[in-house]
């Protein structure tokens, strides 16, 4: 279980019946701050990644384990991601794991495939770190499309993309700008030009 997720858990309790965490003071806790847990999640799995990456660019360990400990992680980020979205690991239904297992198995197609080229080519240049980085923050899409989801089984109607204090790419500026629409309509936070980058978070009613 990641410490951050479990320190996320720690400071707000769950209400079912909304769909949303409540603080100390039982206030709703924001979308965004939620966000910006799920980037504490994400984030603290990168610098794991990461090092792995730096530890077989450094002949520290071989291209098979690299991909082994590589697929923990990503499990790890998917499914708190999901759990992020649903106040914990018990709530998440059988929908809701299908939906991190299609995107977990899509995950592990372009591991295995990244994998390959590692062993075929042993050349680890920049290009290693930049990939790896890129896994890691791929539990940002298993996120936004189960809060969706959860979002249209509580009845909302309309959704509303609200970027971050970060650079925009044109598809969040053009998402941004659309305002409220329907439910559904916008592209999911993480599959736009700036992938793994985006910041963006959604809001709903």
């Amino acid at each position: 279980m990641p410490t951050t997720f479990k320190n996320a858990r720690s400071r707000y309790k769950w209400n079912d019946s909304a769909g949303r965490y409540r603080d100390a003071s039982g206030k709703f806790v924001s979308f965004r701050r939620i966000r910006m847990a799920l980037d504490d999640v994400l984030d603290g799995n990168e610098r794991d990644m990461v090092r792995l990456a730096e530890t077989l660019r450094d002949g520290g360990m071989s291209v098979g384990d690299f991909q082994r400990q590589m697929r923990t992680h990503l499990k790890d980020v998917h499914v708190a991601s999901g759990a992020l979205v649903k106040g914990g690991w018990k709530q998440l239904s059988q929908a809701d794991l299908g939906r991190i297992g299609f995107r977990l198995k899509e995950q592990y197609r372009y591991l295995d495939r990244f994998a390959g080229e590692l062993a075929n080519t042993q050349v680890y240049d920049g290009n290693l770190v930049r990939r790896t980085r890129m896994y890691a923050q791929s539990g940002r899409v298993s996120y936004h499309r189960i809060q969706r989801a959860d979002m249209i089984k509580r009845g909302m109607k309309f959704e509303k993309n609200v970027l971050a204090n970060a650079e925009h790419c044109p598809d969040c500026l053009a998402e941004t700008a659309r305002k409220w629409v329907r439910i559904g309509t916008l592209s999911l936070v993480g599959t736009r030009q700036c992938r793994s980058n985006d910041r963006c978070h959604v809001i709903y009613k």
